[in-house]
C-alpha cells in the first residue's frame, strides 16, 4: 500500500476513517480491513471478499486528494455489497463453456466496475471527510 502521508500519516487512523465510511454505508457488521497489499493492476483501489464471510480487505493506492481517496474506499466498499452477487454468477461455470463463461463474466465485471464508479460518484460527496484530527490521530 502507497502511504499517504499528506492526509494519513498513521495507517490505523487510515483504517478508523474506512470505518467511518463502512458504517455509514450499511456494514456495521461486516469487519474491513485496510490491507499492505497494493491493488492489482495499477487501479486506485481494491477490494477483496472472501467467499461467504462478511469481511472486506481494502487495498488502497496513493490518491491526489482527499476527495479521490473518499470516493475510491467508497467504490470499494460498494463492491463488499455486491461481492455475492459474482459468487452467484460462478454457480453457472460448469453449464457453459469456459469461452461462454468468460465472455459473459468479462461483461459483468465491466458492467459492475461502471455501476460502482457511477454509485461511489453520487454517493461519496454526501460521506464525511476525516477531520484534521482524525487524519492526525496514531
Amino acid at each position: 500500500m502507497a502511504a499517504f502521508p499528506e492526509y494519513f500519516p498513521h495507517a490505523d487512523s487510515l483504517e478508523r476513517y474506512i470505518r467511518t465510511l463502512a458504517d455509514a454505508m450499511g456494514l456495521k457488521d461486516w469487519d474491513v480491513r485496510l490491507s499492505d497489499d497494493a491493488p492489482d493492476d495499477g487501479n486506485a483501489g481494491g477490494c477483496r471478499v472472501p467467499y461467504g464471510r462478511k469481511i472486506a480487505e481494502i487495498r488502497l493506492a496513493e490518491h491526489d486528494t482527499i476527495e479521490s481517496l473518499r470516493r475510491t474506499i467508497v467504490h470499494e466498499l460498494l463492491h463488499a455489497h455486491l461481492e455475492p452477487i459474482d459468487w452467484q454468477i460462478h454457480n453457472i461455470k460448469p453449464a457453459v463453456s469456459e469461452l461462454t463463461f468468460d465472455v459473459w463474466r468479462g461483461g459483468f465485471v465491466d458492467a459492475l466496475e461502471v455501476a460502482c464508479d457511477a454509485i461511489a460518484w453520487a454517493w461519496a460527496e454526501h460521506l464525511p471527510l476525516p477531520t484534521a484530527d482524525e487524519q492526525e490521530a496514531a
